[in-house]
C-alpha cells in the first residue's frame, strides 16, 4: 500500500478503486449499490477474505494503477508478504524495482541473505522510499522467489516466482520559465513558477544558487521568499509571509546579477507543500546567460539631441570602442545597401544619412576609442529610430556592429 497523507477532497470513485477489481466480481456490484463496501482483498491476490492478508482489507491494498504523484514528491509504499497456506517456504527473495523510460532503480533485493524460512502466518514487512525525478510513466515491480514443497526423487524443488506489477504517472507540478536580461555589466534573471497542477501549492521558498562567475547583487526584487527559516517568527507573522499559489496561477520573481559574463548562471531550487503538508522539491537545469555577440569593436551614440526639426540636417557624434588587445586596421562606417536591411536602413527610412555612404576610420590602438561626427537628417516626425549603420571590417569581411537608438522629431 501506498503511504501517503491524507487529502482534503474525497473521491468516491478513487474509494472503489483502492478496493481494488470489484467489478469483476458480481456480487460486490450489488453490494457496493446497497451501500455497502465488503472488506476483501483483490482477486489478483488468490485470497478468500481480509483475514488471509493478516487484517488489511482491500481498502489499504495497492491497486494496480493508483493516484498521482507530483515530480519532486517523495514516493513511498508499505510492501508486505504474508504466508497464508498452510506448508512452509523456504529461500524466500523479494525485489522490489521501479522502472521508468529512463533506468530501473533497486529500492529493495535480499537476494544476498534471502528469509530462510516464511512459516504460516508470517509475513514480512518493509518500507520503499524514492525521489520521483521523471515524469511520465513508472511502473514499481515488486518479485517473490521461493521454494515449497518437495521435488522429484533426487532433485531439489523448483522455486515459484511470483511477480506484481503497479503502474502510476508522475505529473510536474511546476512550470518554470525565466529570461535574462543585459543591462551594463549587471544581469537581471526574471523567473515566472507556475502552478501546474490542480489544487494550490504553498511555496516554502525559491532560491537562486548562483555559479561562480555569476554573483548575486541584491536578494530578490519581487515576491520575495527567503530559504531561511522562521523558527523565531510568530505563526501568524510566518502563516502571512507563505504564498499560496492556486491552480493554474503564478508567482514571478526577479534576482539582480552582477559579473554574470557568459553561460551558466545558476540554478532555482524551489520548495513547497500542497494539501496537509505533502512536501517537494525541484531545481531547475543551468540557467544560460542571454548569449552577447562576440565582437572586436562597438558603435553607439554619445552625443544626441533631445530632438531635431524634421528635414532639417543635424550633426550626431558616434563612439567607436577597441575590445581587443591589437591594432585594428581597414575599419569602415557605412550605411547598408537599400532592401538588405530592416526599413530603418531601407530607402524610406525616417531617418537617413547625409553624404557619402562609407567612410574610412584610422587605425585603433588596443582597447582605444574613436569618435566620428556624421549628418542625419529626419524625414518624419515622432520618435524614429536612427538608420543601421554598419561598423565593417573589410580584411575578415565581417559586420562588427548595428548602430542602434532614436531620436524625437518635431
Amino acid at each position: 500500500m501506498r503511504l501517503c497523507k491524507p487529502s482534503l477532497q474525497v473521491d468516491t470513485q478513487t474509494r472503489l478503486d483502492l478496493s481494488l477489481d470489484l467489478l469483476s466480481d458480481a456480487d460486490a456490484v450489488k453490494a457496493i449499490a446497497s451501500g455497502f463496501l465488503p472488506e476483501r482483498p483483490s482477486d489478483r491476490s488468490n485470497l478468500g477474505s481480509s483475514l488471509d492478508a493478516f487484517g488489511v482489507d482491500g481498502l489499504l491494498e495497492l491497486p494496480v494503477a493508483f493516484g498521482t504523484i507530483y515530480l519532486g514528491e517523495t514516493f513511498c509504499s508499505y510492501i508486505s508478504l504474508g504466508k497464508y497456506s498452510a506448508e512452509n517456504t523456504v529461500k524466500v527473495t523479494i525485489k522490489a524495482e521501479l522502472q521508468t523510460e529512463r533506468q530501473t532503480t533497486t529500492l529493495y533485493d535480499n537476494s544476498a541473505a534471502p528469509l530462510a524460512c516464511l512459516a504460516p502466518g508470517q509475513r514480512h514487512d518493509f518500507i520503499i522510499r524514492h525521489d520521483v525525478k521523471e515524469v511520465g510513466q513508472h511502473t514499481l515491480v515488486c518479485t517473490s522467489s521461493y521454494t515449497r514443497g518437495e521435488g522429484a526423487a533426487g532433485e531439489a524443488p523448483a522455486p515459484q516466482f511470483l511477480p506484481q506489477y503497479f503502474k502510476f504517472l508522475a505529473h510536474n507540478p511546476l512550470s518554470v520559465r525565466t529570461k535574462t536580461r543585459a543591462v551594463g555589466s549587471e544581469c537581471f534573471l526574471e523567473a515566472c513558477v507556475e502552478n501546474a497542477a490542480k489544487a494550490p501549492l504553498v511555496l516554502d521558498y525559491v532560491r537562486f544558487d548562483p555559479t561562480p562567475v555569476a554573483v548575486l547583487a541584491a536578494p530578490v526584487l519581487r515576491g520575495s521568499l527567503p530559504a531561511e527559516a522562521h523558527d523565531e517568527e510568530p505563526l501568524g507573522d510566518y502563516v502571512q509571509s507563505l504564498q499560496v499559489i492556486d491552480a493554474g496561477c503564478a508567482a514571478n520573481f526577479v534576482y539582480r546579477l552582477s559579473s554574470a559574463g557568459e553561460g551558466a548562471l545558476g540554478k532555482l531550487e524551489i520548495r513547497w507543500r500542497s494539501q496537509l503538508g505533502d512536501s517537494g522539491r525541484l531545481q531547475t537545469q543551468q540557467i544560460l546567460a542571454a548569449p552577447s555577440l562576440s565582437r572586436d569593436a562597438s558603435l553607439a551614440a554619445v552625443s544626441l539631441p533631445a530632438s531635431v526639426p524634421v528635414e532639417q540636417p543635424f550633426p550626431v557624434r558616434l563612439r567607436v570602442q577597441s575590445r581587443v588587445d591589437a591594432p585594428l586596421r581597414w575599419l569602415h562606417l557605412c550605411a547598408p545597401a537599400p532592401g538588405a536591411a530592416s526599413p530603418p536602413g531601407g530607402p524610406h527610412a525616417p531617418v537617413v544619412l547625409q553624404g557619402m555612404g562609407q567612410r574610412a576610420l584610422a587605425e585603433m590602438m588596443p582597447q582605444g576609442t574613436q569618435d566620428v561626427e556624421v549628418t542625419l537628417v529626419a524625414l518624419r516626425r515622432g520618435v524614429q529610430a536612427l538608420p543601421a549603420l554598419q561598423l565593417t571590417d573589410d580584411v575578415p569581411g565581417r559586420l562588427l556592429d548595428t548602430l542602434a537608438g532614436s531620436v524625437l522629431v518635431v
